[in-house]
């Protein structure tokens, strides 16, 4: 052991290689192994073509996490897009969506997200569940805001 400390203190190159190797991997794990999930390929299968599925397609396009990439007809389609890895997730608004939020109901959408990289997707679910609370929390306070009435006399 006594040898080998003297023979890194004696040459450069070793001491050298002995600490640049672990900055390179340190720098190149830390670009590598990144949780954020940005712009992630999205497709959207809406059958309910209608304002508020419009607003909510708005509120996942300007957020950072989903680009709307594809619109697409029928299921069969989303899930084969989602296999060829053509998009990573879909969204699915279905037929009376609009109605269920007009009428104060609940209203749901699906959200699919490919699985292949279990980092990635727990990732994305969890930025497709703070899009769409957020939405709903917009929707709640647009139903509660009552405009003030004017009283005579003030």
């Amino acid at each position: 052991m006594r040898k080998e400390f003297l023979h890194i203190l004696r040459d450069p190159r070793v001491l050298a290689v002995m600490f640049m190797i672990p900055v390179i991997q340190l720098i190149l794990l830390g670009y590598a192994a990144t949780n954020d999930v940005e712009h992630l390929p999205t497709a959207v299968l809406d059958r309910d073509r209608t304002r508020q599925s419009r607003e909510l397609l708005d509120v996942y396009r300007a957020s950072n996490y989903f680009d709307l990439v594809r619109f697409v007809e029928t299921e069969a389609e989303l899930r084969q897009l989602v296999d060829r890895g053509e998009v990573r997730a879909g969204l699915i608004i279905p037929a009376g969506y609009g109605l269920d939020l007009a009428r104060g109901q609940q209203a749901q959408v699906a959200f699919v997200i490919d699985g292949s990289d279990p980092t990635v997707a727990q990732t994305a679910f969890a930025g497709a569940q703070a899009v769409g609370q957020a939405f709903s929390l917009q929707l709640m306070e647009e139903r509660l805001h009552i405009e003030p009435e004017e009283q005579p006399g003030v």
